[in-house]
C-alpha cells in the first residue's frame, strides 16, 4: 500500500513555486534619432531619471546612451513590489516630464515595460539557401512572428537583432545648398504631405438621398511617390520636387546593427521573461507558437533554437526526481 501511495503521489507530484528572487526591473526606453551619446544622456536620460526618483519602493537605477542616440534606463525595485504597480508608477513619472523632452523623441514614444535581466530564450529565423535578404528576413518576423510571442503570457521583451524596412531620404548637400534648402525644410514638407488626414464629405446638406465621404490614398507607399514631393515653387515656375534634391529608396530602417545564422541571412529575436511568469511554461507555449507558424514560413526560411532556459530546468527537475526515486 505504501509503494502504490509513493506511486500515485510522484506521478501527481506538483512543481514547487519558489519566492521570487530576483527584483522586478521596469526598463524605460527611448530614440532620439541623429543625437550623440552625451545629448541623448542631457536632453533625455538627466530629466527622466529625475522623475523617477519620486517613485516609491526603488532599489537603484542604471542607464546608458549609445552614439546612434538610443537612451536606456532600468530601475531596479525592492523585493516585494508588484511588478506592474512597478510599471505604473514609473509611466507616471516619465509623463511628468514629456512636455520637456525634445520633439522627436516623442514621435517615436517613450516606452515603459517589465522585464528580466537574462535570456528566456533565444530563436531565429535562418535562410539557408540565401534566397531572401536579412533585412526582408527582420521585416517578416518584425510584423508576423514578434506580435504573437508578445501575447503569449509571461513573455516580457522580444527583441529583434535585425532591420526592418523603411523609406530612406539621402540628401545631396550640394544641391541643397543649390536651392537654399536645410533638412528641416525637407522634414516639413515631409510632415505636411505625408499624412493621414479626414477631408469630409459631400452631400450632408443636400436634399439628395446619398452622403459620400471623400477618401484618398494618404501616406505615400513608394520610392517614385516621395520623390514626386513638391518641396517649392522656383522663380521660373517650376516645382522643386524631392527626387531633384535626394534619393528616395526602400532601405534599412537603422544601419547600426545585422545579423547571420551560421553564416547565412537570418535575423535573431530575444525572449525575456516577465516577472513572476512560470519560465518552463512560456518556453513551451513559445515553441508551440512556432509549431503553428513553421507552415506560414516563407519558403527556404526556419526556426533556429540558440538557446533554451528550459534546457537547464528540464535536466534539474530530472534530477530531483532521480533523487526522489
Amino acid at each position: 500500500m505504501m509503494a502504490l501511495v509513493g506511486i500515485v503521489g510522484y506521478v501527481h507530484l506538483p512543481v514547487e513555486q519558489f519566492p521570487d528572487m530576483a527584483p522586478p526591473i521596469v526598463e524605460v526606453s527611448a530614440d532620439y534619432p541623429g543625437a550623440s551619446a552625451e545629448a541623448v544622456q542631457k536632453s533625455v536620460i538627466v530629466p527622466i531619471e529625475q522623475a523617477i526618483n519620486g517613485a516609491n519602493g526603488i532599489d537603484y537605477i542604471s542607464s546608458s546612451s549609445t552614439s546612434s542616440g538610443s537612451a536606456f534606463i532600468q530601475v531596479v525595485f525592492k523585493n516585494g513590489i508588484d511588478p506592474d504597480m512597478a510599471v505604473v508608477m514609473v509611466k507616471n513619472k516619465v509623463a511628468e516630464v514629456e512636455g520637456i523632452l525634445p520633439q522627436e523623441v516623442l514621435q517615436t514614444g517613450v516606452h515603459v515595460e517589465t522585464s528580466q535581466q537574462t535570456f528566456l530564450k533565444v530563436i531565429a529565423l535562418e535562410c539557408p539557401d540565401n534566397r531572401f535578404e536579412s533585412d526582408f528576413i527582420s521585416n517578416y518576423f518584425d510584423i508576423n512572428i514578434k506580435p504573437r510571442l508578445q501575447r503569449i503570457k509571461g513573455v516580457g521583451k522580444v527583441n529583434v537583432l535585425g532591420n526592418t524596412f523603411a523609406m530612406r531620404i539621402w540628401l545631396d548637400p550640394k544641391r541643397m545648398a543649390h536651392y537654399d534648402l536645410l533638412p528641416q525644410d525637407i522634414e516639413e514638407v515631409l510632415e505636411a504631405q505625408n499624412v493621414e488626414a479626414a477631408i469630409g464629405t459631400l452631400g450632408e446638406n443636400s436634399k439628395h438621398t446619398f452622403q459620400y465621404t471623400l477618401v484618398y490614398r494618404g501616406r505615400l507607399l513608394s520610392e517614385e511617390e516621395f520623390g514626386n514631393i513638391v518641396i517649392k515653387s522656383l522663380h521660373d515656375g517650376e516645382e522643386l520636387r524631392l527626387c531633384d534634391v535626394a534619393r528616395c529608396e526602400l532601405g534599412s530602417e537603422s544601419y547600426a546593427t545585422d545579423s547571420w545564422i551560421n553564416g547565412h541571412n537570418g535575423t535573431v529575436a530575444f525572449i525575456t521573461q516577465k516577472a513572476g511568469s512560470n519560465a518552463r511554461q512560456v518556453n513551451l507555449e513559445i515553441d508551440e507558437l512556432m509549431e503553428q507558424a513553421r507552415p506560414q514560413l516563407p519558403p527556404g526560411v526556419e526556426f533556429k533554437v540558440l538557446l533554451d532556459s528550459n534546457d537547464f530546468l528540464n535536466a534539474s527537475m530530472a534530477e530531483g526526481y532521480k533523487t526522489l526515486v
